[in-house]
């Protein structure tokens, strides 16, 4: 769902991120939104962890599935690690306080920690939404239907 909602910002403006941040280097016109979303759910970050032995950083609650098998995985690169060694990402925390992004629908310069929960509520967002079209299973499938 984030992904239709991503904005796009300078290129310098990303290269001054990565510069501060150690990040690989990103593709042209990638989203500064996309540089703080979780791979699982393709969202900003909601309280932001970390595995220490790999660094990858995940929503806590995407993570928690992980965190109930006796051998964990990182979801990501699938390296063994130890569920005591997960920690808060106060880093990430703190840089999704202090940038800002345009809302897709409505342009209001939001902190990325808030744009979820604006989102949620932007009624543009929710026209666009409105009119995407609605999915349709390329065969006959006895799952059912998402959201």
């Amino acid at each position: 769902m984030m992904a239709m909602f991503r904005s796009f910002v300078s290129a310098a403006q990303l290269r001054q991120h990565q510069q501060q941040n150690g990040a690989a280097a990103a593709a042209p016109g990638e989203s500064l939104e996309s540089q703080f979303s979780c791979p699982i759910c393709l969202e900003v970050y909601h309280k932001p962890v970390s595995i220490a032995s790999c660094a990858h950083t995940f929503c806590v609650d995407c993570l928690q599935p992980c965190l109930q098998v006796t051998s964990p995985l990182c979801p990501l690169c699938r390296m063994p690690f130890d569920p005591k060694k997960v920690e808060k990402s106060s880093s990430v925390e703190k840089q999704l306080s202090s940038y800002k992004a345009p809302c897709r629908g409505c342009s209001k310069k939001v902190t990325l920690v808030k744009m979820r929960s604006h989102i949620s509520s932007c009624t543009k967002v929710q026209e666009q939404m409105a009119n995407c079209p609605k999915f349709m299973p390329v065969v006959p499938t006895s799952q059912p239907i998402p959201r």
